[in-house]
């Protein structure tokens, strides 16, 4: 009976399992499955732990070679600084040394004249001499023939009169040499007073013709007088032929600087891309190119200097700053006179942007910017408000001349700062800023710093950046006079952000900046 209950018990509990899969009632298995049981649920999640822990190993092994590949990038960035280093001291000792090449040789090529001259003084000194000796040893032939003969006399004479002879001879030879001698300084007299006198001769011609050729005061006073009635006469005339000349220029005049070349890009409803283009300023007798950035801040920027790639030697004279140099394409100077030219039509903005060799960027800006002439050295003389994120490293060289290497105009009494720094610049004593120095590459040597392209507040200058944009656009306004005196520099500028335009801006919101006064 034992053994039937034991069996009826069991199957009694396959009929519950199977019936409520059968049932499909919520005592059932997982999905209706029969043979879902508590074990199954467990090893699912089981799964799903192993699952999540294999993820999560793999996103750590994921992590740590991101990482692995930081440090490797960061140790690339560290070699090519150190590779960059090394290049610049290389670049820097070839300077050197072919600077102390290019002194040596020009000291043994000025020593090679000296000697050559020197040379000649030698060989024409021994020619006189050796006349000299020449005419020496004729003249003591001639006086040991004389001795000689008179000696003869003397012995064929008696004892008395010879000893009377002797000291007469001696006394007549001396007053023979003495008046041999006064006759050559009297030749020689003769000589420097005949030289004198075919000078006097010349001068005089020349005083002669002189005279011939001056008038007098009375046919100047006519001559003025004259010229000035002619004048009166003409000047309607020239007044008209002006007016019309000015008209014909305005009519097919070319654009005064890139922002007009973009306006006029506008109203013709024509897209003017960055490039170069012919502008003539309102001051220039005649166009030339310049490279327009129509991209950067709504465009209309006319570029003053770039500096990319170091093809391009900044360490020039006074010449080539004054007329520009470069490649517009490439790397450039536009000049000085140009710079002034367009500075003194219009109030302009400066925009200087700058980067390192991880090419990131910083910008200054300043809202007025102008240069003097040449007769005041193209001079600093106006620069507005300060703005950006690079730092204003300008502002301590306002009111300073512009100094180049063969042009010391700077602050620095015992020294040339275009020299030591390697550039040109409004160097005052020296610089906070040197963007004209040489092209060297990123971190410089400690006896190179300085004369890199740098910017004082923007990474110093012990480091040489990469590359640099100097550019203007009308803009701003200014209370005083552009341009003042020569070797006056106003005091004070007032500036405002007005938009770019070609009348005057309302004067609210002006801002005044002190020029610095101080070393």
């Amino acid at each position: 009976g034992n053994s039937r209950r034991r069996v009826g018990g069991g199957h009694r509990y396959r009929n519950t399992v199977h019936g409520g899969g059968g049932g499909g009632g919520s005592g059932g298995g997982l999905g209706g499955d029969p043979y879902f049981t508590p074990w199954h649920r467990s090893s699912n999640v089981e799964g799903e732990r192993q699952r999540l822990e294999s993820i999560t190993l793999l996103l750590q092994r994921l992590g740590d070679r991101l990482m692995t590949m930081e440090n490797a990038q960061t140790l690339r960035a560290e070699r090519i600084d150190t590779i960059n280093y090394r290049m610049t001291r290389l670049e820097a000792a070839g300077v050197e040394q072919k600077a102390a090449l290019s002194e040596l040789s020009s000291a043994v090529r000025h020593r090679l004249q000296t000697s050559d001259f020197e040379l000649e003084k030698i060989r024409d000194a021994l020619d006189e001499l050796s006349s000299s000796m020449v005419g020496l040893a004729a003249q003591s032939t001639k006086i040991q023939a004389f001795l000689e003969a008179q000696q003869a006399a003397a012995s064929a004479a008696s004892t008395p009169s010879q000893d009377i002879n002797t000291p007469r001879l001696r006394s007549v030879l001396a007053a023979v040499h003495g008046v041999r001698g006064l006759a050559q300084q009297t030749a020689l007299g003769v000589e420097k007073i005949a030289s004198n006198l075919t000078m006097l001769g010349d001068i005089s011609s020349a005083v002669k013709r002189l005279t011939e050729m001056s008038v007098s005061k009375p046919f100047l006073r006519s001559s003025l007088a004259e010229l000035r009635s002619q004048q009166q006469v003409l000047q309607p005339v020239l007044l008209q032929a002006a007016a019309a000349s000015a008209s014909v220029r305005a009519s097919r005049r070319e654009p005064i600087d890139c922002y007009e070349v973009l306006e006029r890009g506008k109203k013709s409803s024509r897209d003017t891309d960055s490039g170069i283009y012919l502008i003539q300023p309102q001051f220039a007798s005649k166009p030339f190119f310049a490279y327009c950035d129509m991209t950067t801040d709504g465009g209309g920027w006319t570029v003053l200097q770039r500096r990319q790639e170091g093809t391009i030697d900044f360490l020039r004279e006074w010449i080539d700053y004054k007329y520009g140099f470069g490649n517009l394409a490439g790397e450039f100077w536009l000049g000085n006179e140009k710079i002034h030219q367009l500075t003194n039509q219009l109030v302009n903005e400066l925009r200087i942007e700058m980067a390192d060799f991880r090419q990131e960027v910083a910008v200054a800006r300043y809202s007025a910017f102008a240069i003097g002439s040449e007769v005041e050295g193209y001079a600093l003389k106006l620069l507005g408000h300060y703005s950006g994120d690079a730092g204003d490293s300008l502002s301590y060289h306002v009111g300073q001349r512009w100094s180049t290497i063969d042009s010391d105009s700077d602050a620095w009494p015992d020294e040339n700062c275009a020299r030591n720094h390697k550039g040109a610049w409004w160097y005052r004593a020296c610089d906070t800023s040197n963007l004209n120095g040489q092209y060297l590459h990123g971190p410089v040597p400690p006896d190179h710093e300085y004369q890199g392209i740098y910017w004082y507040d923007y990474r110093g200058p012990q480091y040489s950046l990469w590359r640099t944009n100097i550019m203007i656009r009308r803009g701003g306004f200014v209370s005083e006079p552009v341009i003042g005196d020569p070797g006056g520099v106003p005091s004070t500028a007032t500036t405002t952000s007005a938009p770019p335009h070609l009348g005057t801006p309302d004067e609210e919101g002006a801002q005044t900046k002190e020029h610095p006064d101080r070393l």
